[in-house]
């Protein structure tokens, strides 16, 4: 099983709300999409997203287009990450249709390490 990390990174190379980034994550999501092996799409990672400011961008758009065109697969806004807000289902991690707003009702952020 794996995650697939969605192709942006920090420090200038993250998502922008373009034409050809927007074509560019509906193809290599219905490319992946046949995979087994995933298991849920994630918006980034090492890098926080929150429900305000640039992370917001993540759900407003990147992880908007992948649940678009595949709502089979769990989404995650970030790792580390605080949930969702609205969106997906708070069960299953799916996509309900609803807009999402990532920013859970969790206490802290949750963290990697000791």
């Amino acid at each position: 099983m794996r995650t697939d990390d969605i192709q942006y990174a920090q420090n200038g190379h993250g998502p922008a709300v373009t034409a050809t980034q927007e074509a560019e994550l509906r193809y290599q999501t219905r490319r992946l999409s046949n995979h087994p092996s995933i298991i849920l799409y994630d918006g980034c990672n090492e890098c926080l997203v929150g429900s305000s400011g640039s992370g917001a961008i993540y759900a407003d758009f990147v992880l908007s287009v992948v649940a678009s065109e595949d709502s089979s697969r769990v989404l995650w806004p970030s790792s580390p990450g605080d949930g969702w807000k609205s969106g997906v289902n708070r069960l299953t991690g799916l996509p309900n249709g609803k807009k999402l707003v990532s920013g859970g009702t969790h206490d802290k952020i949750e963290v990697h390490g000791p």
